[in-house]
């Protein structure tokens, strides 16, 4: 059994699960795009110093390949085997007695440094690049004006070359390349990829990427996918579970009402029963023949009761059996009506009700089970007796044709509220109210009904709500 307790218990646990689940993803989808950040650093870094490679290795070519050698220059490898064979090469410009070049005049030789692949990541690099400017133009001796000229010459063209390699690598970040001159912080907040230092005259250049956020949820898409439907997956399940759990939990509640509320109908005419023996017995009721014969109506009536609340039980357990079958027979069910409604005329005068029947139509032929639809009639005359005012006033509407037979009864009471008139036939179901239960019941009553107009392939509907009380319809076709 589902206690209150069980429920909120599960309920937490399962709020708690998807909690920790989210923030797993969600941990997990946050680690995988600092990884793609980092390799996307990578590659770019990568694209970046080859950029420049090309470059410089281009001005190196031309200043000894089509220049010729400057006067002092070792001999020295092919410009292809330089930059192939290896990627991290520093190259320096020295003269011949060690020291940084002084004068146009000074005699220098070009060294090429192997720098092991350990000491350094593979997207950074060390050069001589604005030597190789110098050189090629002629401006290594000129004023500072020259310099900067032949540097922003340098940027722009390493900004387009560089552009170009990373369209031809398939990553379409923007980018900008950063000029940082000796001594100079890399920008705070900035993904930087690649860092080229010139050893000339100590400058560093890199790549400012910007805007690769969605490049990057791009590539992550399998794996946002794939969070999401685990997420999805899990939620849906808890969803179900958290539905089962809420129905067992309502049918529990239900159970414990339907067990308490029937428990005291038994009771009722037993203990009316129970005295009305004893007063047979003990109180000497058989020397009076009227007494008697009132006792034993009262014993009759309450003995009926107990068929009819056991007859409904059974009813609702037979007729949700899979395959069962009624009983038909051909009865007119203008007398069933009459019948039920003389069975109901002590109740009806006890409680002062006042009865209002209308039939219309000439034949009430029928053909269906007797017993259950005087059931049916039962359940309704009942629950608006029981529903009904102060005064129950109950109009019983009997309406025939030659396709059909139309019952309606309407009560006086209080109505239905609209938040519960979808539910009224559900087994079980009965409308809450602050006070709890004021009228006893075990909310079998128009269920059974429904299930047994169905079973004839009729229709049972609730009215629209009339100004005060509540009107069933009972739709009949004739077989």
């Amino acid at each position: 059994m589902l206690t209150d307790r069980s429920f909120h218990l599960a309920r937490t646990l399962m709020a708690a699960s998807m909690l920790l689940l989210g923030c797993s993803l969600a941990w997990f989808l946050h680690r995988t795009y600092r990884e793609e950040e980092t390799a996307l650093s990578r590659e770019v870094g990568f694209v970046f110093i080859n950029t420049i490679r090309n470059i410089e290795g281009g001005l190196l070519d031309k200043l000894v390949f089509r220049r010729g050698h400057p006067p002092g220059v070792t001999e020295f490898p092919p410009m292809s085997k330089v930059f192939r064979s290896d990627s991290m090469k520093v190259m320096t410009f020295v003269s011949r007695e060690g020291h940084a070049l002084q004068t146009r005049d000074e005699k220098f030789e070009i060294r090429v440094n192997h720098t092991s692949t350990s000491e350094r990541p593979i997207n950074e690099l060390q050069g001589s690049v604005s030597m190789f400017i110098a050189l090629d133009t002629d401006s290594l001796w000129v004023d500072s004006t020259q310099v900067t000229a032949d540097t922003v010459a340098f940027l722009q063209r390493l900004t387009k070359d560089f552009s170009s390699a990373l369209a031809a690598a398939g990553i379409p970040v923007q980018h900008r390349i950063s000029r940082m001159r000796a001594g100079e912080k890399t920008p705070p907040k900035q993904l930087m990829s690649g860092l080229y230092t010139d050893l000339a005259n100590g400058e560093r250049y890199g790549a400012e990427l910007s805007r690769y956020e969605l490049f990057l949820f791009k590539k992550m898409l399998p794996q946002i996918l794939f969070a999401l439907l685990l997420f999805g997956c899990m939620a849906l399940a808890f969803f179900f579970v958290f539905r089962t759990l809420r129905t067992q939990r309502r049918l529990t509640a239900l159970k414990t009402e339907f067990i308490q509320n029937i428990s005291h109908e038994l009771k009722t005419p037993i203990a009316t029963m129970r005295v009305a023996l004893e007063a047979l017995r003990d109180f000497d009721a058989l020397k009076n023949p009227g007494q008697t014969k009132e006792y034993l109506d009262i014993s009759q009536l309450e003995l009926q009761r107990l068929s009819l609340l056991v007859e409904k039980v059974l009813g609702i357990a037979h007729l949700e059996r899979p395959g069962t079958t009624l009983a038909t027979v051909h009865f007119d069910f203008r007398e069933l009506t009459n019948e039920v409604l003389a069975a109901l005329r002590p109740r009806f005068e006890q409680a002062g009700a006042h009865i209002e029947l209308d039939i219309s139509g000439a034949d009430f032929q029928i053909k269906g089970d007797r017993l259950h639809l005087s059931g049916v009639l039962f359940n309704l005359l009942d629950n608006a007796l029981k529903y009904g005012g102060e005064k129950p006033e109950i109009q019983v509407r009997l309406h025939a044709t030659d396709e059909k037979i139309t019952l309606r009864v309407q009560d006086n009471g209080p109505g239905i509220p609209e938040a519960f008139r979808s539910r009224i036939f559900e087994t079980f179901f009965r409308i809450p109210s602050e006070a709890g239960h004021q009228v006893k019941g075990h909310g079998l009553g128009l269920s059974y009904a429904a299930k047994v107009v169905e079973q004839h392939g009729g229709k049972i509907t609730l009215g629209d709500q009339p100004e005060q009380g509540a009107a069933f319809t009972v739709e009949l076709n004739v077989f």
